[in-house]
């Protein structure tokens, strides 16, 4: 089995093997507020992909705004979000909860609608006043998984 399709199943296997656990712990119904100033903790030592160095997020209902390196993403959670790339390009962006992780999927689309490379997965998550953010992505044949933790910043 290649590297690719182990990391894209573990990923898959972990977003939606938490879901029935959550639930049955009774985290189902709750979500967890991703707002803050968020810098990335000195213990991280993936590049930070999602936020960067640091990230403003406004959580507002099934909303999530996402503000990093001068760019703001909004994200509806429970639906799809499609914006408009350079050269007829679409980056489609949905998200769902999972138990009390928020799984984020980027599929980037040509002109005609067809997918353009492998989707992009993110998991985020809150651990003892952390944001975790765990991503997955894919170029040519190179699976690349990084992990990165923030802290909310004063």
């Amino acid at each position: 089995m290649s590297m690719r399709r182990r990391s894209l199943g573990l990923l898959l296997s972990l977003v939606v093997g938490f879901s029935p656990r959550m639930a049955a712990q009774g985290l189902g119904d709750r979500h967890p507020d991703f707002s803050g100033h968020w810098a990335v903790d000195g213990q991280t030592k993936d590049l930070p992909v999602f936020c960067g160095k640091a990230c403003d997020i406004v959580q507002d209902g099934s909303r999530l705004s996402v503000r990093a390196n001068g760019e703001t993403h909004v994200i509806q959670i429970g639906g799809t979000t499609d914006d408009t790339l350079p050269l007829g390009f679409t980056l489609s962006t949905s998200a769902a909860w999972a138990g009390n992780l928020l799984a984020i999927t980027t599929t980037v689309r040509a002109a005609d609608g067809a997918p353009y490379g492998l989707p992009n997965s993110t998991v985020l998550s809150l651990r003892k006043g952390q944001l975790l953010v765990y991503n997955t992505s894919a170029v040519l044949d190179l699976v690349i998984q990084t992990q990165a933790s923030y802290s909310l910043a004063k």
